[in-house]
């Protein structure tokens, strides 16, 4: 029994205070379990972490304004830097959102974020500048951003700016090559602009290294879609239904795959199963109301027709 107690004890002296975040050595102690399992569940990390910021961050004297730390978790955060408002501003934001909103320092404990990035080591970021480790994986990283491209980009193209988002976004995922905010909003501008086949390099880029990532492959469903290739197009809309079943857009790529395949009886299902998720979707009750109406099913086509125009 005292042999067993040798390894939980040389990794609580290892990893103080963060001696809870253990697997025993049967099955292959952190390192195996890391990308697999929650490690930093009780997010204890956080305040070490927001120590590092409040000691390294150096505000900026020229503009007076405060450092703006991104946290997902901002209570605790906010909590640790309570006596030093003067200098801080805690800012909502969430990690794979991180390129599309205003920060100098990012905070962000691994937990949401998906097993292959912790796996594959894309996470954490290239831009980090601290991690809080445990047996040498990181459970929390700190971010610093030293251009805000992702961010001006990510402007530009809410305004409609195209030609000014497309350079910006760019070096952006020079900067941080793993920054799939940015490049999600790359294969957004190149789509509002039709250039079909280089929004998908930007969306296969993304896939290489976070190939589960929803928001990705729902890119990739439309981008079957609009250029005809109706069979991959629902296998990849079924890839992002397999993983999270919540996520409704994917059962709107599936219909419309459905419906340019002739087959109405798997579109309703998937239109059905859509409004499960997402009852205010105008356009679903849309499709079924056509659908219906095509099929001479006058009762179902108005019924549908009526939701749809109850809704904004």
């Amino acid at each position: 029994m005292g042999i067993l107690m040798i390894n939980p004890i040389l990794h609580t002296f290892r990893n103080h205070p963060y001696e809870y975040v253990y697997f025993n050595e049967f099955a292959g102690g952190v390192k195996k379990a890391y990308g697999k399992y929650e490690t930093d569940y009780y997010f204890h990390s956080l305040k070490e972490a927001t120590e590092w910021v409040k000691k390294n961050a150096v505000r900026d004297e020229n503009t007076g304004k405060k450092i703006k730390v991104a946290a997902w978790l901002t209570s605790p955060v906010s909590y640790y830097l309570r006596k030093d408002t003067a200098n801080f501003e805690v800012v909502f934001v969430r990690f794979y959102e991180r390129g599309n909103n205003d920060w100098d320092y990012a905070i962000f404990v691994n937990t949401g974020i998906n097993p292959a990035q912790l796996q594959n080591g894309s996470f954490p970021p290239k831009n980090t500048v601290y991690t809080v480790n445990v047996d040498g994986k990181p459970i929390c990283a700190v971010l610093k951003r030293t251009d805000k491209s992702d961010y001006l980009g990510s402007q530009a193209l809410e305004k409609g700016d195209i030609q000014t988002a497309i350079p910006l976004l760019k070096k952006a995922a020079d900067i941080v090559p793993t920054n799939e905010a940015a490049l999600l909003n790359l294969a957004d501008a190149y789509i509002k602009i039709q250039q079909l086949d280089s929004a998908m390099i930007y969306i296969n880029r993304i896939l290489s290294f976070d190939p589960e990532l929803d928001n990705a492959l729902n890119f990739k469903a439309y981008i079957y879609l609009a250029k005809n290739d109706f069979d991959n197009s629902l296998a990849t809309a079924k890839r992002i239904i397999k993983n999270n079943y919540k996520y409704y857009f994917a059962y709107w790529w599936a219909a419309n795959a459905y419906i340019r395949k002739n087959d109405s009886f798997n579109a309703i299902k998937m239109l059905e199963q859509l409004l499960q998720q997402n009852q205010a979707f105008k356009p679903a009750y849309q499709m079924l109301a056509q659908i219906y109406q095509q099929q001479g099913d006058e009762a179902k086509a108005q019924y549908y027709m009526n939701v749809a125009q109850q809704l904004q």
